[in-house]
């Protein structure tokens, strides 16, 4: 049985991301590694018992700022967080807080 692909149907099919989908797509995976970053030495205690926190994954970050639509209000949100990092502050606290106090759900 042939695939679509080897029987040349879709060999001249090329998809082309527009560059606000890769724009977009950068800033997320930046979120996603410095506020992983942060989580690296993290951990929390439940019953006394220390547990490291868990990384998120990059898809996790994207719904959280799917509302976002424009590039600028994403990017908007990152500069802030660079800024509190680039102060010796916290890049997720800033991440998160920004996403309740703008009421962002």
């Amino acid at each position: 049985m042939q695939t679509l692909t080897q029987n040349g149907l879709f060999s001249d099919f090329n998809i082309a991301l527009k560059p606000q989908i890769d724009r977009r797509r950068a800033l997320i995976k930046e979120m996603w590694e410095c506020i992983n970053e942060e989580r690296k030495c993290g951990y929390y205690v439940v019953l006394g018992v220390k547990k490291a926190i868990k990384p998120l994954s990059a898809k996790a970050i994207a719904v959280k700022v799917g509302h976002l639509k424009d590039f600028e209000d994403l990017n908007f949100l990152a500069s802030i967080c660079r800024q509190e990092k680039a102060r010796g502050g916290s890049y997720s606290k800033v991440w998160w807080g920004s996403l309740k106090i703008h009421g962002i759900k």
